[in-house]
């Protein structure tokens, strides 16, 4: 007799919780009928997917959620997401990296939006991200590779055609900051992007922040 594989799926409402500080969440404004059955005839808990205290990113999450150490196993959101759009950075002379569409006041400093509101449409953000999908850095033989994902999602590929690279980097988005190899974020930020540092004394390290 053959068993069959236990088979089921993950319902993951990346966000939603809100704050105890709001005085109605999102779930209690919204008509939620098939939630609402679904919690009717499930068991409820909670459950630090990192720690106690710590608010991960989406991606180091999920892979706590699907059974992996992400403190052993995360590779980055860069790599996961190239690799879903079928890019393989080059070993030890690419790195991937994640990024957003964003939008900036009027005099290219400031954000505005880190996700240029969430309703970019689709050709917009393919016209933008062609403008800019091949790079010359103009130092360490450095190039970027731009390409676009899903809404303002895109994925960066820096890269050097004379030096290794790392990526032991710091974040630049002012909303996380990278601690250890997972991204936290930031409660209180102001919104400006963040000088990429290396995180170690390695040349690769420093080659690779600033080139990005």
């Amino acid at each position: 007799m053959t068993l069959r594989t236990p088979r089921l799926i993950y319902l993951v409402l990346d966000g939603v919780s809100d704050s105890l500080e709001d005085e109605v969440t999102s779930l209690e404004a919204a008509d939620t009928p098939n939630l609402d059955s679904l919690a009717r005839k499930s068991k409820a808990g909670i459950v630090d997917v990192l720690g106690p205290g710590v608010a991960p990113e989406s991606d180091a999450a999920v892979f706590s959620l699907l059974g992996y150490n992400p403190y052993k196993y995360y590779v980055g959101r860069g790599v996961v997401e190239a690799y879903g759009l079928g890019i393989k950075p080059k070993p030890d002379y690419e790195v991937a990296l994640r990024g957003n569409l964003a939008t900036l006041d009027d005099d290219g400093v400031k954000i505005i939006d880190r996700r240029c509101g969430r309703d970019i449409r689709e050709d917009e953000a393919k016209e933008l991200v062609s403008s800019i999908s091949e790079l010359d850095l103009g130092l360490y033989n450095g190039y970027a590779r731009v390409y676009h994902g899903i809404a303002h999602r895109v994925v960066v590929i820096i890269g050097s055609r004379a030096n290794r690279l790392s990526s032991n980097i710091s974040n630049t988005d002012p909303g996380y900051r990278r601690v250890g190899i997972i991204s936290e974020a930031v409660k209180d930020h102001e919104p400006y992007i963040q000088p990429c540092e290396p995180l170690d004394n390695f040349m690769s390290s420093k080659i690779t922040a600033e080139l990005v």
